[in-house]
């Protein structure tokens, strides 16, 4: 039996934050703490014009109920547009901006404050915002959709902490250039003909915008389900192969910089390792002289050196050991092999990615092999010397040897057994097709 102490109402839920909070308390926590409370007083004083009432302001965050989504909308535009204005007189490091999430849901009321999941998904809806943006729910936008001069631009679902099911989230369109923006989804932009149909399936086009246009299409045009069920399938092919080409030239571009970095970051793998050999060689020489010094007729600097050692050589396997000409040399032997399953490709992958997801693989599983393989031959040596009679060393690196074998069937093996259950397959699917023909 509910508790009749709680009230439940259905409020519109407003959540604000600042932007990099931290940063500015780090800059300068008295400046910081001075704009904040300014900032707070003129938040204050909007919501109380649009009816609304500050629930709470714990930290940088800011908790407001309204009694109208539109009226939370409304405070919220008027609120970013204020504190804009403020912020063209600070200098760019002290701007303090605020991301603001608005919510249409069941909220629980006591002793002033508000609980539940209607404000849980406003504060989550305040994080996807942009600094300086507002981001609203599905609730409330079908509150509002047609009734301020606004525009909106569908974001899709989110999974959000602590919400069980996907939150559908918008983005409040606040200047006049962001309204003309293609990737607006306001009731003036939604497709009504066939025109609007092929604006939407403009290679360009979002995935989770193109299905709401395509729903909202097939909705007032009053399609039965087999036609429905054609353009659906029509409508998702072209939407995947926009998907795959915009990952490709995505992905084109970050090779680009990701080549100048990692030319950068082997320069700086090879002075550090430069740099540790120097000093295990100095430290090295040092040892043999106070060993020459001291007990010239046993030679004992060796082993303080030995764990040394070993360390250097793992060094220089992370660091130096795939680099440069191997990693293409390697890449181009992934490639041709990867190039036969160019046409299998699914979902939103490309080849390209395919590619660099084998070739980090195989690096990962040879590296793994030369540290084992190096501290194998530390044990061996370690062995020789110790008790030449009893083989011991095999017994600590054994299981690692089983791990390393596991390691492989995942690295290199997998392909060609996933490839080869992927034949067998497609062979007992033609089987089965066959006798339905004849």
């Amino acid at each position: 039996m509910a508790d009749e102490s709680f009230k439940r109402k259905l409020a519109a839920i407003l959540s604000a934050d600042v932007a990099g909070y931290s940063r500015l308390m780090s800059d300068n926590e008295a400046a910081t703490v001075s704009t904040l409370t300014a900032y707070r007083e003129v938040m204050a004083s909007l919501i109380k014009q649009h009816r609304g009432r500050v629930v709470d302001t714990p930290g940088d965050n800011l908790l407001a109920e309204f009694p109208s989504v539109v009226d939370a909308v409304q405070c919220a535009v008027a609120v970013q547009k204020e504190l804009k204005a403020r912020n063209m007189e600070l200098p760019d490091q002290r701007k303090m901006q605020y991301r603001i999430g608005i919510n249409l849901g069941d909220v629980i009321e006591e002793q002033g404050s508000i609980y539940g999941d209607g404000v849980n998904i406003a504060a989550r809806l305040e994080a996807i915002a942009d600094p300086g943006g507002i981001c609203i729910s599905r609730t409330a936008y079908d509150q509002i959709e047609d009734k301020l001069p606004l525009g909106y631009e569908y974001l899709g679902e989110r999974n959000v902490k602590n919400i069980p099911k996907p939150v559908r989230a918008y983005r409040v369109l606040l200047e006049p250039e962001q309204k003309g923006q293609g990737s607006s989804t306001t009731s003036e932009s939604k497709p009504s003909d066939a025109k609007g149909y092929e604006q939407s399936r403009k290679p360009g086009a979002a995935g989770t915008r193109f299905s709401e246009n395509v729903r909202n299409f097939m909705d007032e045009m009053g399609f039965d389900e087999k036609a429905r069920r054609k353009l659906w399938e029509k409508g998702a092919r072209e939407m995947r192969r926009a998907a795959r080409a915009e990952r490709r030239k995505r992905y084109k571009r970050s090779r680009v910089k990701t080549s100048e970095d990692s030319i950068e970051r082997r320069v700086h793998a090879k002075m550090n390792f430069t740099r540790h050999l120097q000093t295990f060689l100095a430290v090295g020489v040092g040892f043999l002289v106070i060993n020459l010094i001291t007990s010239p007729r046993t030679l004992w600097f060796f082993w303080p050196m030995l764990p040394w050692a070993l360390g250097l050589f793992i060094h220089w396997v992370g660091a130096l050991a795939f680099t440069g000409g191997r990693i293409e040399k390697m890449r181009g032997q992934i490639a041709k092999a990867a190039s036969r399953l160019s046409d299998k490709v699914s979902g939103t992958e490309t080849l390209d990615e395919l590619i660099e997801v084998q070739l980090e693989s195989k690096v990962k599983f040879y590296k793994h092999l030369y540290i084992f393989l190096g501290v194998t031959g530390f044990f061996l040596f370690i062995n020789l010397i110790t008790s030449p009679g009893t083989l011991w060393f095999c017994w600590p690196v054994f299981p690692w040897g089983v791990g390393l074998f596991i390691h492989w069937i995942h690295a290199m093996g997998f392909k060609a057994v996933r490839e080869e259950k992927r034949k067998k397959s497609q062979r007992e699917k033609e089987e089965k097709q066959r006798p339905e023909r004849d």
